[in-house]
């Protein structure tokens, strides 16, 4: 699986780089396989779509991941740097509704995710935010996060910032997302899940290091 990597400059500026995203690629799934070494288990990782009406398939991967690191209820906050993080709500859903009111059913065989996430600056200086370094994780494959998906009753892709349950996709803008000292703001995160995924065994992932250990090692639980 492509790690996303971290990049810092000036002031302790925060940068995500995106696994997939900017090819606008489609996912393209391997099986999944029984743990290997202790506790660990082999994890498929499904790629990022773009929002443009062309769509590109991304070779699957395969890592090992082991257990959560660090495990939180909805709402509960991690610190990363100077950022206080916490997903607050996880909804998923086999319908959805656009902005202009029109309601449709999620695509065959998939239930679409969508996680808020609240960031706060606890920095004496304005930072800025910019990537969504989190994933999906449900019966052992990571659901990368999308910027949009391919519908049947919609000539190109559904980009995320059409749904209503979603007020902007600003941390994917060139410009990134500035946030002074001490504000907090509100993310989301969209996510194309399997149609049997459930609450109680899908967990979000954030993984904020480039490092070889445990992939989104940061998870949150629903209640």
């Amino acid at each position: 699986m492509k790690r996303r990597d971290i990049l810092q400059a000036g002031s302790v500026t925060l940068v995500f780089a995106f696994a997939g995203c900017a090819n606008n690629q489609e996912q393209n799934k391997t099986s999944e396989q029984s743990p290997t070494t202790g506790n660990s288990e082999t994890t498929t990782v499904d790629g990022a779509i773009g929002e443009s009406t062309t769509a590109e398939t991304t070779a699957g991967t395969t890592t090992t991941v082991r257990p959560a690191e660090e495990e939180y209820e909805l709402g509960e906050p991690y610190v990363y740097e100077p950022w206080k993080i916490a997903v607050t709500d996880l909804e998923l859903m086999t319908a959805f509704q656009t902005d202009d009111g029109g309601t449709y059913d999620a695509p065959d065989g998939t239930k679409l995710a969508i996680t808020t996430v609240e960031l706060t600056n606890q920095s004496s200086e304005g930072q800025t935010w910019a990537g969504m370094p989190f994933a999906l994780v449900f019966k052992g494959r990571i659901y990368e996060d999308k910027r949009g998906f391919k519908h049947p009753q919609f000539s190109g892709h559904v980009a995320m910032n059409d749904l209503k349950s979603i007020e902007h996709a600003r941390q994917y803008a060139p410009e990134s997302y500035p946030v002074d000292s001490g504000e907090s703001i509100l993310l989301w995160a969209l996510f194309l899940i399997p149609e049997d995924a459930t609450l109680d065994r899908t967990s979000v992932g954030f993984d904020g290091e480039p490092n070889e250990g445990t992939a989104y090692p940061v998870r949150w639980v629903p209640n």
